[in-house]
């Protein structure tokens, strides 16, 4: 791969931090509290920490549990019956 370079900042990916820098590469599951007609959502990402994220991606209804990353539901987790 080649190495781009601006300055003396590489731009390339290291073989030393390979993760997201955003949240390290870990997504969190969080219950849908709430859905708005921008395919935004309030969830519960645990002990009662309320954050709006995107749940355009994912077919979710309040009460789901849907596995984030980066503020956008990237997946169902469990449905409610």
């Amino acid at each position: 791969m080649a190495d781009s370079k601006r300055g003396d900042v590489s731009l390339a990916p290291t073989q030393c931090d390979p993760v997201c820098i955003t949240c390290s590469d870990q997504g969190v599951t969080a219950r849908v509290l709430e859905i708005f007609p921008d395919g935004t959502a309030n969830v519960d990402t645990g002990a009662n920490h309320i954050e709006q994220i995107s749940v355009e991606l994912v077919d979710a209804a309040v009460g789901d549990f849907v596995l984030t990353h980066a503020k956008v539901a990237i997946a169902n987790v469990s449905r409610t019956p």
